[in-house]
């Protein structure tokens, strides 16, 4: 007795069989017979489906038979223009739904002003002294929303001074995040 197929077997199967259709379709369309015996072949099947099925499918016979006029048609005659709306006409929309409105754009806040080099140094000097080997303070977001991120680095050990961990704050107040690392680093004690 077989397993049945897993849903990934069915749906790998399906998209087999889908693919395979497209892909004889598109060939069929590209070297298929041209589009008058392409009628007959059509009137053929109709004759043949009628006579092995009997008189229930008698009336597809007498259908009209599929014909096709190359000199007739044209790129002109098979596309047409839509109508235009009639003056006093129902509209060509819902009057219900409206178009959504764009929304006004939001005023730009001021950026926080990054932090000098000087400025800089002198709030790293505690990191410095609490062990760290690098250390930044950046601004983070803008206007009222602004933090401030302190970053340092400082070696695992003095036998291992390749080896680094990273340690990082963020504050209020740039000397806010910088005491909140430097007692970060202090309890890691790495030195």
């Amino acid at each position: 007795m077989t397993n049945p197929p897993t849903p990934f077997q069915t749906m790998y199967r399906l998209t087999i069989m889908l693919g395979t259709l497209t892909v004889g379709s598109m060939a069929a369309y590209r070297y298929g017979p041209e589009p008058e015996s392409l009628a007959g072949l059509i009137n053929e099947a109709v004759e043949a489906i009628s006579s092995s099925a009997g008189p229930a499918v008698a009336a597809l016979a007498e259908a009209p038979a599929a014909s096709f006029d190359s000199a007739s048609f044209t790129a002109d005659s098979a596309l047409q223009p839509l109508e235009a709306a009639p003056a006093g006409g129902a509209p060509r929309f819902d009057a219900a739904v409206q178009p959504a409105a764009a929304l006004m754009p939001l005023e730009p806040e001021a950026a926080a002003a990054p932090i000098e080099a000087l400025e800089r140094d002198r709030l790293v000097a505690p990191l410095i002294v609490a062990g760290a080997t690098r250390a930044d303070v950046t601004a983070w977001g803008r206007g009222d929303r602004t933090v401030y991120r302190a970053t340092a680095s400082a070696p695992v050990s003095a036998d291992t001074p390749d080896l680094e961990r990273r340690f990082d704050a963020v504050g209020t107040t740039p000397e806010d995040a910088v005491a909140r690392l430097a007692a970060e680093v202090r309890a890691a004690g790495l030195r």
